[in-house]
């Protein structure tokens, strides 16, 4: 994101999309980018994560959340640890039940889970 002409990276408050090699990572990443990508958005930060990212909700030029528009799609967990959303729990079962996106594979890995077998293997 751009804030006053500076590049900001922002953690998405209550997703987990899929990581950069991961299955599903480049279109979740592609995805996120046609709806946002040149275009003012409006950020409600949460607070700051552990690297001092700031973690916000995004909200699109037409009022919609881009992080509920990721899970709602397919492309992103409701991530619990971080969110009781109900709104995002709906939408990602929503997802499921309809095999949108990355639910459309026999196993989808949660990144957590894929970051914590990729650490372990880099060792």
């Amino acid at each position: 994101m751009m804030i006053n002409g500076k590049a900001v990276r922002i953690r998405l408050f209550g997703v987990d999309a899929p990581e950069k090699g991961q299955p599903f990572g480049e279109k979740a990443r592609q995805y996120c980018a046609d709806l946002c990508f040149n275009k003012t958005v409006r950020m409600v930060k949460k607070n700051k994560d552990q690297y001092g990212r700031i973690v916000a909700e995004v909200y699109l030029p037409d009022g919609s959340s881009l992080n509920h528009r990721l899970v709602a799609a397919g492309f992103a967990w409701h991530y619990t640890q971080f969110s009781n959303s109900q709104e995002l729990a709906r939408a990602q079962e929503k997802a499921k039940l309809e095999k949108s996106g990355l639910w459309a594979g026999k196993s989808p890995i949660a990144p957590w889970n894929w970051r914590k077998q990729h650490r372990r293997m880099a060792r």
